[in-house]
């Protein structure tokens, strides 16, 4: 990235595009000093930055993957309907059914679970109607119709009686007493000859009725299975490094078996305050001090994308102090400080950064609030390639080849990025958000992501006076289909209150001194 030899005030959409032109040359060339990685135990890599490629240690799905509760079958048999087909089976998740399905019959099936060789759909439990046909004993020779009668009633209230203990409970308490404990219940139940769910058991169990499942709805071939390896195939690149690990994503690295898996270190980030107005947050300020909330707020949106904050101790307005505080803070990653950018008499950061060699790409950009913000790097290495190598690899980054971030930092020394925040609050928090966050993501491995932007419907009318893209605190309310968004009242850039109370900011676009009440406008969301 070219540094302007006079850097300026630059437009929003300028400044956002020099940001991520500069975070495109970290992923590609490297900054100067190649991010570390570490294997960390699965769970504790959430948030964190993919270093190495998960793949498919299997075809997934395995096997054909029944979507649907309900009966797996043939296609073909579903030709006249209503069907109706002999239920042969069952077949739940973590089990098997081995036998084929043939012709005529269905296999009761759960979500997850294997579909059975033989069929090739899964038609939903909605749609079906389970039938029962009793097997029944031949009567003995003579009986008559009413005693026949009688003994059906009896087999009925037996049955009915028989239902209420088909797990078997019955047989266990007529092993125990009303004085045994929770071990000699065990005990009975262990010792007990219950048939169990699968039928395994030291007594007979008894004939199962036939059952016939009538069909309702007529499916095709497919529907309701994901064939094997329809997600991915085994070897296949499933997460790629430079992916933020979030729970999907964690869940995704479990399912192909990696318990320990490799990320990123967080880049190191020094946060520097300044100004003789600051006092530290445990202190009680004077009647013309405030507490030091910005190196709070910075840690901790350092914090939530990624990087481990270093806050350095306050800076008085005084140039050798400063100074010697700016050259603790190159030892991180990166480097922020907010307060003294402006164009005051003791605004003193950008000289403090010129003496230690600071190179500017903007020091201003045409938004309220953050309009003194300013971006730039320290070089704290020499370059020690020659000239020829260094353009063989510049030409290669330009024709889009990545470069080994193992060689980035012989080749270009160790660059640290850096930002010079306004001293407001809402102005940190807002400049911090649209462009310090991707350059501390990149450092970090990650592929930056962009602003995330919604369109909602405007509660109230706002005005503003134009020229500059105004980032307004403000609150999106509503559902997926009418959100709605209202400015929040608020006094500038130095009301932290406004700013705890947003859940997003309403963007005024330079050349609009007014957006009316019902118009669709945008918000980036917090």
């Amino acid at each position: 990235m070219t540094i302007a030899t006079e850097p300026g005030v630059l437009s929003f959409e300028q400044a956002y595009e020099a940001v991520r032109e500069y975070c495109v040359q970290i992923r590609t060339v490297g900054s100067g000093k190649p991010p570390q990685t570490e294997e960390v135990p699965l769970l504790q890599a959430l948030g964190r930055v993919l270093a190495e490629p998960v793949l498919a240690d299997r075809d997934f799905p395995p096997f054909p993957r029944a979507t649907r509760d309900g009966y797996a079958l043939r296609a073909a048999d579903l030709m006249t309907m209503p069907a109706t087909l002999r239920v042969v089976g069952q077949v739940r998740a973590g089990d098997s059914y081995d036998l084929p399905v043939l012709p005529g019959e269905a296999v009761e099936i759960m979500t997850g679970a294997a579909v059975p060789e033989g069929a090739d759909t899964v038609v939903m439990v909605e749609h079906t109607a389970l039938k029962s046909v009793e097997q029944e004993s031949k009567q003995k020779t003579g009986e008559a119709s009413d005693s026949s009668s009688a003994k059906n009633e009896d087999q009925s209230i037996e049955n009915a009686a028989g239902d209420k203990n088909d797990d078997g409970l019955s047989d266990i308490l007529d092993l125990v007493s009303e004085d045994d404990g929770i071990d000699d219940i065990l005990e009975a139940i262990t010792d007990s000859k219950v048939v169990d769910s699968s039928g395994n058991s030291g007594q007979k169990a008894k004939e199962p009725a036939d059952e016939y499942v009538e069909i309702q709805k007529s499916l095709i071939a497919g529907e309701n299975i994901v064939p094997v390896g329809a997600e991915a195939k085994a070897g296949q690149e499933m997460l790629s490094p430079g992916l933020r690990l979030g729970p999907a994503q964690i869940a995704m690295a479990a399912a192909a078996g990696k318990a320990h898996i490799r990320v990123y270190r967080r880049p190191r980030v020094a946060i520097l305050s300044t100004g003789d107005e600051l006092v530290e947050v445990a202190e009680s300020p004077g009647p013309h001090q405030i507490r030091n909330s910005n190196s709070y707020s910075l840690a901790a949106l350092v914090i939530a994308w990624g990087g481990e904050p270093e806050q350095l101790p306050l800076a008085p307005d005084e140039a050798g102090k400063l100074t010697a505080l700016v050259k603790a803070g190159l030892a991180a990653d990166m480097l922020l400080l907010s307060g003294g950018v402006s164009m005051g008499k003791f605004d003193l950061v950008e000289q403090a950064l010129k003496s230690v060699g600071a190179e500017f790409f903007f020091t201003g950009v045409l938004i309220q609030p953050g309009k003194p913000v300013v971006f730039g790097e320290v070089k704290t290495e020499n370059e020690t390639k020659s000239s020829e190598e260094n353009k063989t690899q510049a030409d290669a980054s330009r024709h889009g080849e990545p470069q080994s971030l193992d060689h980035a930092e012989t080749a270009f020394g160790k660059k640290i990025p850096l930002f010079g925040f306004p001293g407001n609050p809402v102005s940190v928090m807002v400049t911090f958000d649209l462009f310090a966050r991707p350059v501390l993501q990149a450092l970090g491995g990650a592929v930056p992501v962009r602003l995330s932007t919604a369109k909602a419907r405007l509660r109230k009318d706002f005005k503003a006076k134009t020229g500059l893209t105004r980032f307004i605190p403000a609150i999106l309310e509503g559902g997926l289909s009418d959100p709605e968004v209202e400015a929040i009242a608020w006094q500038g850039s130095g009301d932290l209150l406004a700013s705890a109370r947003a859940n997003c900011y309403l963007v005024v676009p330079p050349d609009r001194a007014q957006l009316a009440a019902g118009e669709m406008v945008s918000v980036v969301v917090r």
